[in-house]
């Protein structure tokens, strides 16, 4: 009776039956193409990504992942100019900051580097890095702008309220005065942000297979003993370093990247002078509810930038000896890679890695001369 397809039949629905009960009660947090994340009658915060499942028991990180500021980078897109740019896949900062904190806890991390692994990007303006540019004339400087924000930003939230009820100071959280090994490194390391993006990245934009993704977190391990990270084998390495490669020149800091950006930096500054956005708006907001705004606004100006914003393309032209120098962060791995019971640097391995990577990493400091169309050029300097 129970054998056959018939008793295969009856396993399944018998397995479904099962998960449905299971997650019964349970109330969803968030939900992705990747990710799920759902807490269940106990205040259990369940989570399953490709970076693995938990169960989150610990009060304080369950606090945090249902805190209002955690929540809002739900809004902040981790490839924001490219969805607007080329229809591009919604991958969020909330979805990458929770896959960071699962690998530093599975890294082990002590409760406090979970926490800031949780909230590395809380402080995000709408737009990031470009949302940044609303406050300061310097792109290089708003760059790095988020960082400086980190703890003024989590004081006045509602974050504040959840650490001083477990009796920790914001400053205990903060990555940069913290050593924080697993969350953070320095190029050309890996460290867990660095792992997650990448990873993460390539599979919203297609250049790995969810299996792949999978098998490259299997592939990367962190040492207690040596305070690295690395990979178990050359090809797994190979894979995700290529990669890292490929999304800066297609996708992070490429040329079209950088116009784009500062195009909607500029976008932001005249919305502010014509008075539709505010501090307030540009800190706190979403990445959607600004461009709205501005779409909907038929000042010339502002629609010009937005018009250089969303294909920038049409916004410059490349020239040996252009007007304007512009230099792209190289953002190329070279990871360790455990051999021989010795940890040793990918390019020390496999030459035509070496290679590439340096030859990358030379064109990226050389930068690209450029040409802003003239339109472009009056009114970049109309609100400078």
């Amino acid at each position: 009776m129970w054998s056959g397809p018939v008793y295969t039949v009856r396993l399944m629905l018998f397995l479904i039956l099962v998960n449905f009960f299971a997650l019964a009660g349970c109330q969803s947090i968030f939900e992705t193409r990747y990710m799920r994340v759902q807490r269940d009658e106990d205040s259990i915060v369940l989570i399953s990504s490709v970076f693995g499942q938990e169960r989150i028991r610990e009060p304080l990180l369950v606090d945090l992942l249902q805190s209002p500021s955690l929540r809002r980078l739900a809004s902040i897109l981790q490839h924001g100019n490219w969805y607007y740019c080329a229809n591009r896949a919604a991958y969020s900062r909330l979805e990458h900051s929770i896959n960071v904190f699962l690998l530093v806890r599975k890294a082990g991390g002590s409760l406090l580097e979970q926490a800031a692994a949780l909230l590395h990007d809380v402080s995000h303006t709408a737009f990031s890095h470009s949302g940044a540019s609303f406050f300061t004339d310097d792109f290089v400087a708003a760059d790095h702008l988020q960082d400086q924000l980190h703890e003024y930003y989590i004081t006045g939230s509602d974050i504040k309220i959840i650490l001083e009820h477990y009796d920790i100071a914001v400053a205990d959280i903060l990555p940069d005065s913290n050593g924080f090994i697993r969350l953070e490194r320095e190029l050309p390391d890996l460290c867990a942000d660095r792992i997650e993006y990448n990873i993460m990245g390539g599979l919203y934009e297609g250049l790995i297979t969810e299996d792949q993704a999978r098998t490259l977190v299997q592939a990367i391990h962190f040492s207690s003993t040596q305070s690295c990270w690395y990979f178990d084998a050359i090809d797994t390495a190979l894979l995700f370093s290529r990669n890292a490669i490929y999304m800066t020149i297609a996708l992070w800091t490429s040329p079209y990247s950088v116009v784009s950006t500062k195009m909607l930096a500029y976008a932001l500054r005249r919305a502010g002078q014509l008075g539709i956005l505010t501090r307030e708006d540009v800190l706190f907001g979403s990445d959607e509810k600004l461009f709205r705004i501005m779409a909907s606004c038929n000042d010339a100006l502002l629609q010009k930038f937005l018009g250089g914003f969303q294909d920038p393309h049409t916004a410059f032209t490349f020239s040996g000896e252009g007007e304007h120098k512009i230099f792209c962060k190289f953002r190329g791995v070279d990871p360790l890679i455990l051999a021989e019971d010795t940890l040793c640097r990918l390019s020390e391995i496999e030459r035509s890695f070496a290679w590439y990577y340096t030859h990358m990493k030379d064109v990226f400091s050389r930068g690209w001369s450029i040409y802003y169309t003239s339109d472009l050029i009056s009114a970049i300097e109309s609100i400078s």
